[in-house]
């Protein structure tokens, strides 16, 4: 994911994103999502869409949770 732009500033809704959770001798493994809403200047409010490489959720499902900002990977921004 060298080509993707690390975040730096807030934000807006609906802007795909990428997440490294974490990495493995052979890979790194990812989690994809949709940004919700900007909790403070440091963290980001994201949807996570189910992942096989990563089934944290419950049945699969979607779910969501607060990320640190930085740590975030934009795949398509929304203008």
């Amino acid at each position: 994911m060298k080509s993707y732009q690390f975040v730096r500033d807030n934000l807006k809704e609906g802007t795909l994103v990428a997440h490294k959770v974490f990495m493995t001798s052979k890979e790194d493994i990812y989690r994809y999502g949709i940004v919700k809403f900007t909790v403070d200047n440091d963290h980001t409010f994201v949807l996570w869409c189910p992942c096989d490489d990563y089934p944290v959720s419950k049945n699969r499902g979607l779910y969501a949770s607060p990320v640190k900002t930085g740590n975030l990977e934009v795949l398509n921004e929304i203008q």
